[in-house]
């Protein structure tokens, strides 16, 4: 693994301190999502949306009950929670409201770099940040009111911390810090608590110590995650109330099934990925080529969150599936763009001659960024098709609002929920 490692970047070793040129990348990187994001704004747009922007009206008017809560939206603070601040320092508006979503996306790519740095070079790091500027997943979720930009980004500081802890040096405080991340999963969303099957794969295939010194991250999960139930016991009198509510929700909602359904999402570039999770293949492919261990976990990882978000029940006495949505499928993005990295170093190098200057072969990065221009593109068209849908949206929200305007004070009848 090191010996692959070292040649994946010609600069940039893996594990070496950050330096101006990382803090360069990253700066980049974020700037250029910032404005893909903004071009490809969406804001509120769906019933979630609505009812996590309630829950943060609530809060920021101090009139946001706990007790009272009957569906599970009011129970992930951590999304609509920050909403409620950014209302009090800047004022109630849609751009207040996408600040943190956005916020969480931006930070989700320089904590890719990182993880890819870590693990495949300088090099490696820049291409994982780079999909991540650009694939449709991520983009979409960046400024709407929903969970998945800050999964990702529990995911993606999960994952640091983790790799930060094999270094070696104040193990026992990453591990720790890793898993209190993970802990916090469940203010966010249910399904996010998937990712917890990180943690064995990870000990499994890269860990470098016995499975048993691996313990602070179950320490730090069940701090605070622990403090979670705490909280829901003494302000509702139920340590399990959330658990309370998805039973009722279980017992009144059916899901559809849906055979393989994320397999046809994968298998459609245009359908929510662009192009990208086919480079994710390529990138597995890479790793069982060259037996480079963080690029096999990867990969293992990646299948593992697939096989969850397919098949896994919601109830353990019968088989009722998950809801599948295509956004779901945000999940598997921080892995995905990562391991792409990889497998676009691994491109490069196995198409190139032998170098003819720096090390760098001009077939190989021709043919890289070929690929990289090809994924840019089928992305744009994939959010472009999705912002057809998204502009018949919010014209009905500014119809809507325009009702309002007219009749201020006075009841507006609907029809429809939106």
């Amino acid at each position: 693994m090191d010996k692959y490692n070292s040649a994946a970047s010609d600069t940039g070793a893996p594990g070496a301190p950050l330096d101006r040129r990382d803090y360069t990348i990253i700066l980049a990187a974020v700037v250029c999502a910032l404005v893909l994001r903004l071009v490809f704004f969406r804001g509120v747009l769906s019933i979630d949306d609505f009812n996590y922007l309630r829950h943060a009206a609530d809060m920021w008017k101090d009139r946001f009950s706990y007790s009272d809560l009957l569906y599970l939206h009011g129970t992930r603070s951590l999304v609509f929670v920050p909403v409620s601040w950014l209302y009090t320092v800047f004022g109630v508006s849609e751009a207040a409201a996408v600040a943190w979503p956005l916020a969480a996306s931006l930070a989700t790519i320089a904590f890719v770099y990182l993880i890819g740095r870590e693990w495949f070079g300088r090099e490696g790091g820049a291409w994982a940040a780079a999909l991540a500027v650009f694939l449709p997943l991520m983009v979409e979720e960046s400024t709407r009111i929903l969970p998945g930009a800050i999964m990702n980004l529990i995911i993606a500081v999960s994952v640091y911390t983790f790799v930060l802890s094999e270094r070696g040096r104040h193990r026992r405080l990453w591990l720790l810090v890793s898993g209190g991340v993970y802990g916090a999963m469940p203010l966010t969303g249910e399904l996010g608590m998937l990712f917890g099957c990180f943690f064995p794969i990870a000990v499994l295939v890269i860990g470098r110590c016995r499975f048993w010194s691996y313990w602070p991250i179950a320490a730090g999960f069940i701090a605070v995650a622990g403090s979670n139930v705490a909280y829901q016991w003494i302000v509702t009198g139920d340590p399990l109330f959330k658990a309370h509510i998805s039973a009722l929700i279980l017992e009144t909602e059916v899901p559809p099934v849906r055979p393989l359904y994320y397999v046809n999402i994968l298998l459609r570039p245009f359908a929510a990925h662009g192009g990208v999770f086919y480079l994710a293949g390529a990138g597995a492919v890479a790793a069982l080529r060259t037996r480079n261990r963080p690029a096999l976990f990867l990969t293992v990882f990646l299948v593992a969150m697939w096989v969850l978000i397919e098949f896994i029940s919601s109830s353990v006495t019968t088989y009722r599936p998950l809801y599948k949505y295509v956004r779901y499928a945000s999940m598997l993005s921080v892995p995905a763009v990562v391991l792409s990295g990889f497998g676009l170093v691994w491109i490069r190098r196995t198409l190139g001659t032998p170098p003819a200057r720096r090390g760098v072969s001009r077939v190989g990065s021709i043919a890289v960024v070929s690929i990289v221009a090809v994924l840019l593109l089928t992305s744009i068209v994939t959010l472009k098709k999705a912002g057809s849908w998204a502009g018949q949206r919010r014209a009905q929200l500014e119809k809507f609002g325009g009702y309002v305007a007219a009749a201020p004070g006075k009841p507006v009848y609907v029809t429809h929920w939106l």
